[in-house]
This record gives structure tokens, C-alpha cells and sequence, in this order.
């Protein structure tokens, strides 16, 4: 009955994460919630990308980020930017920086992920999110 309200918050704070949704529907589904969790279901298997963090290194005034952008979807992913938002404890955002992520294959087809790598500078960077644009 706990998972629900700490997958709930992994949610608000990753919305695009599909291991955060399946905990989520997992949430729901032992509350015997059988609308939610498909609706949360369907939701993370629509997700047309999925970000996979390999290293996050914060230090006293930077912090660096590498991983992967992998396409998801049957079809091609047009380019977009990837922001991420690096935060401190009380999950202020304490630098913001942007990573070009270019057109990516369909699912399961060469071409279909990215690799990148962003460093920036901030205090007290404990933590970063993502948001598309």
C-alpha cells in the first residue's frame, strides 16, 4: 500500500520514466485499482523515448550526465532537444542545459538510440530531471 504514494512522486518528478510508471501501475493495481493501472500501462507504452542515465557525477560545482536516448516507437523519432535541469536538495533547479538529440531509427532498427554527455556548472547539484522541447 506504500508504493503508491512514493511511485506517485517518482512520477511527478520523472513523467517520462517508464520503470517510474510501471511502479506506479503497480501501485494502483494492489490497491485494486484496474482502471488506473491500465491507464498508466498504455501510458508508459506510448512513451516514444526512453532516456537511460549511465553516469551522473555531482561535485562541489559541476556535475556531469552521460546516457543514452533510445527510440521506442515503430517509426522514425524526428530531432529534438533534450533539457536536463540539474537540482539541489530542496529541488531547486541550479544550472539548466540543453543536449541536441538527432533523428533516431525506428525501434529495434540500427540508428534507433543516441549517446550524449553534458557537463555544466552549479553549486549543490544533487540531482537532475529531463524535460523535451
Amino acid at each position: 500500500a506504500r508504493i503508491l504514494p512514493a511511485a506517485q512522486r517518482l512520477v511527478a518528478l520523472d513523467s517520462m520514466n517508464r520503470q517510474s510508471l510501471q511502479l506506479l501501475a503497480a501501485g494502483y493495481l494492489a490497491r485494486g485499482d484496474a482502471n488506473s493501472t491500465v491507464e498508466v500501462l498504455l501510458r508508459r507504452d506510448s512513451l516514444p523515448f526512453e532516456v537511460s542515465v549511465v553516469r551522473f557525477e555531482p561535485a562541489d560545482t559541476t556535475a556531469s550526465v552521460r546516457g543514452t536516448v533510445e527510440n521506442l516507437q515503430p517509426r522514425t523519432l524526428p530531432a529534438f532537444q533534450l533539457t536536463l535541469e540539474f537540482v539541489n536538495s530542496a529541488g531547486e533547479v541550479m544550472a539548466r542545459d540543453s543536449v541536441a538529440i538527432p533523428e533516431l531509427g525506428p525501434a529495434g532498427n540500427t540508428g534507433n538510440t543516441h549517446e550524449f554527455s553534458l557537463r555544466t556548472t552549479g553549486r549543490s547539484i544533487v540531482a537532475y530531471r529531463y524535460l523535451t522541447r
